[in-house]
C-alpha cells in the first residue's frame, strides 16, 4: 500500500483493521459526533497520556518507551478516575468521569 499507492475500499480497510467502522456518507457527522461524545465521557486523563506515549514513542527507544509507559500507567492509576472506574465497576454502575 505504503509503496504504490493503491487505493482500498472501506470494506477492505475494516477488514485489514484500517478503520473502526464505515458508515454511510450522509451518517458521517452523526457517528463522528457520537464518537467524539464517548470519547469525552470516557477516562480523559488516561485518554491524554496514551496520545502523549503513541506521538513520543515514535522518538524513543525500546527502553525509553517502557519507562514512559511505567510513569504513564503510574499516574493514570492514582488518578481520580481510576477510583472512579473502579467503584463503578464494582457497583456494576456507568463510571462518570471527571479527567482528574
Amino acid at each position: 500500500m505504503m509503496m504504490l499507492g493503491e487505493k482500498i475500499g472501506a470494506k477492505r480497510a475494516a477488514e485489514w483493521g484500517l478503520v473502526s467502522r464505515v458508515v454511510e456518507d450522509d451518517a458521517l457527522i452523526d457517528e463522528a459526533r457520537a464518537l467524539a461524545e464517548r470519547l469525552a465521557r470516557g477516562p480523559t486523563k488516561a485518554l491524554g497520556l496514551m496520545r502523549r506515549l503513541a506521538a513520543g514513542n515514535l522518538d524513543r527507544d525500546f527502553g525509553d518507551a517502557l519507562d514512559a509507559e511505567a510513569n504513564a500507567q503510574r499516574e493514570a492509576g492514582n488518578s481520580q478516575d481510576a477510583v472512579i472506574g473502579a467503584v463503578a465497576f464494582l457497583k456494576k454502575e456507568k463510571p462518570e468521569f471527571t479527567g482528574e
